[in-house]
């Protein structure tokens, strides 16, 4: 199942005859959960959702229906790997994401966008169905704005392929006191680090750099122009 699910989080559950103590000869079967918090259809009448949390405990929510609409029953399942508890054990891996919508800034509109470098990414955590991408940018001049979703899981991988071999600063904002905690993720920047001023809004502006001990400087300002009230990130 490991090398299946690959990087996935995955919930497998053993079920086993009723008070045997889940002995391995008693085995009644196996079902291998894609725990990323999708729905995820098993027939014209069945889907179900399931989520893997750090602590390894994980739920499983089954459905009367191919799009997880109606007939919920929910299955919480413990932090003990392996333990037989009602007469099934439980296996897995991975954590389940957090989802992000990101509003992507682009100095030009070649191309609406689509194939062009972001000069800056703000992301947000939303609901697992919350985000919905748009197909080009919009805007009468810089900066230009789309709309792109992805997760925690793929987030820096999406952030490599959409700046190439220019720099960039990834900056992760969490929750106070949490020790930066995978789920208390409140927001990602990404800024270009091409030392360039690039325009936020009509009133902010940034200048980004990185050097190659992978130190990094952002300096952000309350201008369009890198001009006036600058505030700078070490």
């Amino acid at each position: 199942m490991g090398t299946a699910f690959g990087v996935n989080p995955y919930v497998i559950v053993q079920t086993f005859t009723t008070g045997k103590s889940c002995a391995d000869e008693e085995l009644s079967g196996i079902t291998a959960y894609l725990a990323d918090g999708k729905c995820h259809k098993t027939s014209s009448s069945a889907s179900y959702r399931a989520i893997r949390n750090a602590d390894n405990s994980a739920s499983i929510k089954k459905y009367t229906d191919g799009i997880c609409g109606s007939g919920e029953t929910t299955t919480s399942l413990g932090t003990s790997q392996g333990a037989c508890t009602a007469d099934t054990k439980v296996y897995g891996a991975g954590t389940t994401p957090l989802y992000l919508t990101s509003t992507v800034n682009y100095d030009t509109a070649a191309n609406t966008c689509k194939s062009g470098l972001p000069s800056y990414v703000a992301s947000t955590v939303v609901g697992v169905d919350a985000c919905a991408a748009t197909v080009a940018c919009t805007g009468q001049a810089a900066p230009y704005t789309g709309t792109s979703c992805s997760s925690t899981l793929t987030y820096k991988d999406d952030m490599a392929a959409a700046f190439g071999v220019n720099p960039y600063v990834i900056v992760e904002k969490y929750t106070a006191s949490q020790s930066c905690a995978d789920d208390k993720l409140l927001g990602i920047t990404t800024y270009s680090a091409d030392g360039k001023c690039h325009k936020t809004s009509s009133s902010t502006s940034y200048r980004a750099t990185r050097s190659a001990d992978n130190s990094a400087s952002i300096k952000t300002y309350t201008d369009a122009v890198c001009g006036t009230g600058e505030t700078p990130t070490t």
